[in-house]
């Protein structure tokens, strides 16, 4: 099932979260190995998302371990802006900074966080926004461009910190159904590449032929975990069963 012996670089243990007396993270646990590419699906509300938002501490998890580049980031004393740097995260709502151009976007945290000289920023924005497809829009503003767009150049934003691993969090949700395939495709490229990326996403297509792993999160509890083509043609849980029914009708 891993992607490679050795040591995962991102570590999850027994972690559990929960809103308002409500348990929405119960007991999660997954490694995650250089190269490899998660698909995390379920049901909407199921805890995916806040999973997420846990491994990188937007949410702080009430249990549990999240160990990464060998530390475990929920002890106190973790720098975890530092941490943040080397996990790129791509959200719903792109997120972009609306003040300022497509460049600017994926240059400010280099220079802001890393430290790294303007002329230096802007070269390695340039490179990302080529990988995305996004490199003629370098001087757009962020309103002028469309849905698929805005989130390409998030992407890019978060290429440009040399992180190594992706977390995206339905990254197509928002989007237009003509506007997926463009996003998805520079996702697909990302991964032939081999980022190694934890994908959040209601696409099947993408889990089933880009993901090499699918975690199926059911009620805040991982239920099945394998192959894609042993989860989709032969699902061994009830409750993945009926989610694949449910999705294929």
């Amino acid at each position: 099932m891993d992607k490679e012996k050795g040591s995962p670089i991102l570590a999850i243990k027994n972690l559990s979260k929960t809103f308002d007396g409500v348990e929405v993270l119960n007991g999660i646990s997954l490694n995650v190995y250089k190269g490899d590419v998660i698909a995390i699906i379920g049901a909407s509300g199921g805890g995916k998302s806040t999973l997420l938002r846990c491994i990188n501490q937007l949410e702080k998890p009430d249990s549990g371990q999240i160990v990464f580049a060998g530390k475990n980031i929920n002890d106190p004393g973790v720098d975890i802006n530092r941490i943040r740097t080397k996990m790129g995260m791509v959200f719903q709502q792109f997120n972009l900074f609306n003040n300022m151009n497509v460049i600017k976007n994926c240059m400010y945290a280099q220079m802001k966080v890393l430290r790294r000289s303007e002329s230096e920023a802007k070269r390695r924005a340039m490179d990302a926004l080529s990988k995305v497809g996004m490199v003629d829009h370098a001087n757009y503003n962020v309103h002028a461009l469309s849905g698929g767009q805005k989130q390409r150049v998030a992407i890019a934003r978060a290429l440009v910190m040399n992180p190594e691993i992706m977390l995206f969090d339905e990254p197509t949700s928002a989007l237009d159904p003509k506007m997926i395939g463009e996003v998805l495709k520079v996702m697909k490229d990302l991964a032939d590449a081999g980022m190694t990326m934890l994908v959040v996403t209601h696409e099947m297509s993408f889990a089933k032929n880009v993901a090499n792993k699918v975690v199926f999160i059911y009620n805040g509890r991982i239920r099945e975990m394998g192959y894609p083509k042993y989860f989709f043609t032969d699902p061994i849980t009830p409750e993945a069963k009926e989610f694949l029914q449910g999705i294929n009708h």
